[in-house]
């Protein structure tokens, strides 16, 4: 599931005023959330950062190397 839905994400709340993803949010409160790193790499994918997707996409991977939709990106 990627938390970035669009350019209307501002709107439909998935992404903050500030900039802060719904990802970014769920890090906030548990720091190693694989599904958490896994969208976030979605979202960085779609804004064309592939410095940060692939950082956030290695965390996943990291983090929960048994679960295949982490190696999916």
């Amino acid at each position: 599931m990627c938390t970035y839905l669009g350019e209307d994400a501002v709107a439909d709340g998935v992404v903050a005023e500030g900039g802060d993803t719904d990802a970014d949010a769920r890090l906030r409160l548990n720091p190693v959330d694989a599904n958490a790193f896994r969208d976030r790499a979605s979202f960085w994918l779609i804004k064309r950062d592939y410095e940060r997707a692939v950082r956030d996409g290695d965390e996943a991977v990291r983090l929960n190397s048994k679960d295949p939709d982490n190696w999916k990106k």
